[in-house]
C-alpha cells in the first residue's frame, strides 16, 4: 500500500469547506496583483483547471497572459477574450486587489489549492471506481502529485528507504524467471526483433500456448506459469491468430484445445470485435491506459495475465510514431514498460527488422530496424534470424539487463517438412548428442581456420577452395570453438584478427 505522506505532514486529508478553498484562490490572485513578480512562484505549482471557482481559473489564466500585471491589463485581457463580465466584471478584480494579502504568501496559498485540487480528482476517480469503473492509472498519477506536492516537508530518509524500510524491501520474496535466460526475473517489456518470416509471430505463440497450458515449452525448459495469456495483434486477423494457435498445438507437449482456449484471449482485427477492445489496436496514450486498466482488473478478479504477445511495434504505434526519433522512441517504451511493471506481466512486443538490415547491427540490442533505443529501453532484448542453408533452423540471440548474452539454436521443422515452414521451435544443441574432441579434429602441430573445422565437422571437402561450409557445420564448429577455448585451445593471431586455432597441448 502507498504510504500515507500526507498523514506524516498532519493528519490525512478531508473535503474541505468551500469557502475556505475559496478564500485561498483569492489569494493567490490578490498576492499576484500585489506583487506581480509572484506569478512565477504560481506557475510552478498551479494550472487554471486546479482552481474550483471557474472565475478565478480564468482570471488566473489571464494574468499569465498580460505582458505586465496591472488592473487596467487584466481588465482589458478579459474584455478581449470576452470573459470580464462573466468574471464579475470590474467590480470582481477591484475586489481581488482590496484583498491585500502579501506577495511572499502566494507560493502557499498556491500549493493548498493544487493539494485540494488533487484530493478532488482522487474522490473523483474513487466514485467511478466504486461504479465499477476504475481508472487506476489516474488514481497512481494523481497519488503520486500529491506525494510530490507533500513531499517538500520531508526529508530524503522518509521518501527513500533505509532502516526499517530498507529492511522491509530486502525481505520481499525473490522473484524467479518463468524461463531462465529468455525472460527477465521481473516482469517488463522484451523486444524480439527478425527479419520477414523469420518466425517472430510464431515464436510469440510457440511460448503462449505452453504458458497458457502450464506445460514445458521444450525438453529441458521449466514448467510455464499456466496463466492467462494475451495476444494482441494489429498485424493478423483474430481468425489468422487462433489458427495459427490451433496448428501449433498439435506439435506441443500435450496438444489440448479447450486448455488453452480458456486461458488465451486474442484482440486481433475481426468485424465483431467490441468498439473498446478495438481502441487497444493503437497503443497509443488512451490504447496503453485502456490495456492497463483491463489487465489490473483481471488482475482483481483473480484472473491475472502473465504474458501479453504485442504484434507488432509498427502496426500498434500511434500514426505520428517515428521509429528513427530516439525520444519519441524512448517515451513510447517506457510507457509499455511500466504497464509491465504495474501489471506484473511479461511484454513480448514483436519488432520487424528489414530484408537489407546492416549486418553489424546483427546483435539482440542493435538489430531492430529504427531507433537504438527500440531496444535498448526494454530490459531484454531478443533478435531472431534465419541459419544460413539451414531452413528447418533458427537462431535466437538474447541479450538483456539481467541476462548473460547468448545464442540458441531451434529447430523449426522436420526433414519432411517444406522448406519455409515453421511449426514448432524446439531447442537444439548444434553439436549434437555426440560432441567431438579438439583431439580428434585438430592434430598436434596444426593450425586449422574455423572454416576448415566446419568442413572437418561435416565430413566433407570444398570443390572449391571459395565454396562456404554448409550452414549446420559452421554452427557446430563455432559452437565446438567456444567450448573448446576455455582450456584447450589457442588463437593464432594476424594482424590484429585470430585465423587459425591450435590445441594447447
Amino acid at each position: 500500500m502507498r504510504p500515507d505522506l500526507r498523514a506524516v505532514n498532519g493528519g490525512p486529508s478531508r473535503t474541505p469547506d468551500c469557502e475556505v478553498v475559496r478564500e485561498l484562490e483569492r489569494a493567490v490572485l490578490s498576492g499576484i496583483l500585489i506583487e506581480p513578480a509572484r506569478i512565477s512562484d504560481a506557475r510552478q505549482i498551479l494550472e487554471p483547471t486546479d482552481f474550483s471557482i471557474p472565475s478565478h481559473g480564468s482570471i488566473y489564466a489571464a494574468l499569465d497572459r498580460v505582458p505586465e500585471i496591472s488592473l487596467q491589463s487584466l481588465a482589458d485581457e478579459l474584455d478581449r477574450s470576452g470573459e470580464l463580465e462573466r468574471v464579475g466584471g470590474l467590480p470582481a478584480i477591484a475586489e481581488l486587489a482590496d484583498f491585500e494579502v502579501s506577495g511572499a504568501l502566494v507560493a502557499a496559498h498556491a500549493k493548498r489549492v493544487r493539494r485540494h485540487a488533487l484530493e478532488r480528482e482522487e474522490r473523483r476517480l474513487a466514485e467511478r471506481a466504486a461504479q465499477g469503473d476504475p481508472d487506476r492509472r489516474r488514481m497512481a498519477e494523481v497519488a503520486e502529485k500529491l506525494d510530490a506536492l507533500e513531499a517538500g516537508g520531508l526529508g530524503i530518509r522518509q521518501l527513500g528507504y533505509t532502516g526499517a524500510r530498507l529492511e522491509e524491501l530486502r525481505q520481499r520474496p525473490q522473484p524467479v524467471s518463468p524461463l531462465p535466460g529468455f525472460f527477465d526475473c521481473e516482469p517488463g517489456l522484451i523486444v524480439a526483433s527478425g527479419r520477414p518470416k523469420a518466425g517472430k509471430t510464431t515464436f510469440g505463440a510457440c511460448l503462449a500456448l505452453p504458458w497458457a497450458k502450464g506445460e514445458r515449452p521444450w525438453a529441458g525448459a521449466p514448467v510455464l506459469p499456466g496463466t492467462g495469456v494475451l495476444f494482441l495483434s494489429a498485424e493478423q486477423s483474430a481468425v489468422r491468430v487462433d489458427r495459427l494457435l490451433r496448428r501449433l498445438d498439435h506439435f506441443t507437449e500435450r496438444p489440448c484445445l479447450s486448455k488453452w482456449s480458456e486461458q488465451v484471449t486474442i484482440v486481433a482485427r475481426d468485424r465483431d470485435l467490441p468498439p473498446t477492445a478495438r481502441r487497444m489496436l493503437t497503443l497509443d496514450e488512451d490504447g496503453r491506459a485502456l490495456l492497463r486498466s483491463t489487465l489490473m482488473r483481471d488482475a482483481d478478479a483473480g484472473q491475472p495475465f502473465g504474458l501479453v504477445i504485442l504484434d507488432s511495434l509498427s502496426r500498434l504505434a500511434p500514426p505520428d510514431f517515428d521509429e528513427n526519433d530516439a525520444g519519441q522512441v524512448t517515451a513510447y517504451l517506457q510507457g509499455l514498460q511500466e504497464v509491465a511493471e504495474e501489471c506484473r506481466a511479461w511484454l513480448l512486443l514483436v519488432h520487424h527488422r528489414g530484408y537489407t538490415a546492416d549486418p553489424s547491427r546483427s546483435d539482440a540490442v542493435g538489430a531492430g530496424r529504427g531507433s537504438s533505443a527500440i531496444a535498448a529501453v526494454a530490459p531484454c532484448a531478443w533478435v531472431l534470424d534465419h541459419v544460413p542453408s539451414e531452413p528447418r533452423q533458427r537462431v535466437l540471440k538474447v541479450a538483456g539487463n539481467e541476462i548473460l548474452a547468448a545464442e540458441h539454436t531451434f529447430e523449426v521443422a522436420s526433414e519432411k517438412s517444406e522448406p519455409g515452414a515453421v511449426l514448432y521451435f524446439r531447442l537444439t544443441d548444434p553439436l549434437g548428442s555426440d560432441a567431438a574432441r579438439i583431439n580428434d579434429l585438430i592434430g598436434k602441430d596444426e593450425a586449422l581456420s574455423q572454416s576448415a573445422l566446419a568442413w572437418r565437422v561435416s565430413g566433407d571437402m570444398p570443390s572449391s577452395p571459395k565454396d562456404r561450409p554448409k550452414g549446420n557445420a559452421q554452427q557446430r564448429a563455432k559452437a565446438l570453438r567456444e567450448r573448446w577455448e576455455a582450456a584447450d585451445l589457442i588463437d593464432v593471431w594476424h594482424e590484429g584478427q585470430a585465423i587459425m586455432m591450435r590445441r594447447k597441448s
